[in-house]
């Protein structure tokens, strides 16, 4: 085993060396086309196409997945106002601990059943930006005196940039789609191809589709070569069985030739 002999062989290392790792690559799981979503468009156009394209091609049969990279989470962000909190007699632990109690998944049990123990819970969770807004944060008597938006400027927008990717120049949101094992490159690749082009036919023209390491343009020219080499191949033998047997020799021999491959 590999790993094993990785293990044997550490002790043999330099003390200053890096730890080595062994990690396991399966090609089946690898992209077989990049899409890139491109264009000089606001950052949160250029996502909603790239969520749109996404969701259409996860929907097709032989598709296992596609990786969105370049792209920013949204998020919402909380500027507090600390005279606000001050007139409330509010502190910012306080703020931070009210959203956090409201967002999280509530345990509720278990469910026995034939197929097995299943744990049950509660989805307390934000579903839209108006569920922080009218958060209550402080009450008297059971009356509502302030709410989120009361302390707080709450706006959508992006996690902070890491990483950045352009296409062609123009910022990018690129798409790793990845077929599923056993699956055709050739029409995979063609049907991810058919479905990006219908929906682009109803987005802006400033946001542009392009493709890149196609891996059926591969398999295409390794047939073509295939090809070429039999047709020649039949023509060759067919020039000397004809030299040397004739033509009726010739075209058996012709036509035998593609029936072997």
């Amino acid at each position: 085993d590999v790993r094993d002999k990785v293990d044997d062989a550490k002790a043999e290392l330099p003390d200053d060396a890096k730890e080595p790792s062994v990690n396991e690559i399966n090609f089946s799981l690898q992209p077989t086309i990049l899409v890139a979503v491109s264009g000089d468009v606001p950052e949160r156009t250029l996502y909603n196409r790239a969520r749109d394209l996404q969701e259409a091609l996860e929907g097709i049969p032989s598709v296992l997945e596609a990786r969105l990279t370049g792209q920013r989470d949204e998020v919402l962000e909380v500027i507090v106002d600390q005279k606000a909190l001050e007139t409330y007699n509010l502190s910012t632990a306080e703020l931070y601990s009210v959203v956090t109690r409201n967002n999280m998944l509530i345990a509720a049990g278990a469910h026995h059943g034939e197929a097995g123990k299943f744990s049950v819970k509660i989805p307390g969770l934000f579903q839209k930006p108006e569920d922080v807004f009218s958060l209550p944060i402080k009450s008297v008597n059971g009356t509502v005196v302030a709410t989120q938006k009361d302390v707080a400027e709450i706006r959508r927008t992006f996690q902070d940039r890491e990483a950045f990717a352009l296409f062609n120049g123009r910022p990018a949101i690129t798409f790793e789609v990845v077929k599923r094992k056993g699956t055709n490159i050739i029409e995979n690749n063609d049907e991810v191809k058919r479905v990006t082009e219908e929906l682009e036919k109803g987005w802006p023209e400033a946001i542009h589709i392009s493709y890149a390491l196609d891996q059926s343009h591969v398999i295409k020219d390794v047939l073509q070569s295939l090809q070429d080499a039999v047709l020649l191949a039949i023509v060759l033998v067919m020039v000397l069985v004809v030299a040397a047997l004739g033509v009726r020799g010739g075209i058996l021999v012709g036509i035998s030739i593609p029936t072997s491959f």
